[in-house]
């Protein structure tokens, strides 16, 4: 009998649990996850519950949504345990909705994030914010890496920060940064 239904051409992935599903969608990018919406309506109302954001280039989602508040209103999970940015691209498409993505996941209480910029034209003129993030919550590891500028404010509450790692052309005021981790390490 098994053999009949798998020559009879029936859709045995439909069959899957949702548990089953979304531990197999959590191994797949963000773009990824998206291009199996077209399997089905279920497919969709799973991805969008993923915790977990690997985004690697954000032009196909900006081009399909617009932009990035669109993208994550859309995405219902609760919460947001990680977010990953990267973009290869000599292309500003991922550098100029950066804030917009760091406040989104912000919102959503993201806790890991990760963001590399790493051939971007030009970026050195470029002045990265992220005015939500360094007053995140719920952040406990922070990786933020490119060649451009990075504005820190004057008041950075971190709590739950454990690790990170800055790798940019420059911070400013680094003061507030340096008084953060003065404070933080004792």
């Amino acid at each position: 009998m098994p053999s009949e239904k798998i020559n009879s051409g029936e859709d045995r992935i439909s069959e899957l649990p949702d548990d089953v599903l979304y531990h197999i969608l959590s191994f797949l990018t963000t773009k990824e996850a998206i291009a199996t919406s077209l399997l089905s309506n279920r497919w969709t109302r799973i991805r969008s519950l993923l915790p977990s954001l690997r985004i690697h280039c954000s032009k196909p989602i900006i081009q399909h949504h617009g932009r990035p508040h669109n993208f994550l209103t859309s995405h219902t999970a609760p919460k947001i345990t990680s977010f990953h940015l990267q973009c290869q691209s000599y292309d500003v498409c991922c550098f100029q909705y950066a804030d917009e993505w760091v406040s989104g996941v912000v919102a959503k209480k993201v806790e890991n994030l990760n963001i590399s910029f790493c051939n971007l034209r030009n970026a050195y003129a470029f002045m990265l914010s992220f005015s939500t993030l360094f007053t995140c919550s719920t952040l406990v590891t922070l990786n933020v890496q490119g060649p451009f500028h990075l504005d820190i404010p004057s008041s950075v509450h971190l709590p739950n920060l454990k690790t990170m790692h800055l790798r940019v052309n420059s911070c400013s005021p680094l003061q507030s940064l340096q008084a953060y981790i003065r404070m933080s390490g004792s």
